[in-house]
């Protein structure tokens, strides 16, 4: 089953995290992030010229490449999490803010990338639901809308690259 919306998705393990202000998910002064809780060398800054926050991290000391951003909203609103990490690598969303929350994502495009999406911790396959996804998903649906929990991305080799060889 493909998701029948378009989003583009690059997702990996350093930590940044943007969210628009005045959303009802919001509140910079606790931290909506939880960006403390990623290390002492995380913190959070408001954008001025974009009037968006970033929980920005200092942990990617190998120039790790960028896989996925994901949306707490749908149509790439609300929260963003952006995730840096090794190709054919499994990451894990955020707890607890991202690994229910997440209603769009979008995948790098240079270069470009495949990403599968789980309903379950550590990209599990067995009795989960997983799916590869199009570059842009404006709104995750079915098992997808209130459970992606992990995600994994490849370098995409043609139209017919898929998660099975993840």
């Amino acid at each position: 089953m493909r998701l029948s919306y378009a989003a583009l998705v690059i997702f990996a393990g350093t930590v940044m995290a943007r969210a628009t202000p005045h959303t009802s998910r919001v509140d910079a002064v606790t931290d909506p992030f939880h960006c403390k809780s990623f290390g002492s060398d995380c913190s959070i800054k408001l954008i001025p010229n974009t009037e968006t926050y970033q929980c920005n991290c200092t942990t990617n000391p190998n120039s790790l490449p960028d896989l996925a951003r994901f949306y707490s909203d749908n149509n790439y609103k609300g929260f963003e999490y952006q995730g840096y990490g090794n190709y054919k690598s499994c990451q894990n969303l955020p707890f607890p803010l991202w690994d229910q929350e997440t209603g769009s994502m979008t995948s790098n495009t240079n270069p470009a990338v495949i990403c599968c999406v789980f309903t379950g911790l550590d990209c599990v396959k067995e009795g989960r639901h997983w799916t590869p996804v199009d570059p842009k998903v404006q709104e995750f649906q079915g098992y997808y809308k209130s459970g992606v929990r992990s995600f994994m991305c490849n370098l995409k080799v043609d139209e017919k690259s898929t998660c099975d060889g993840l």
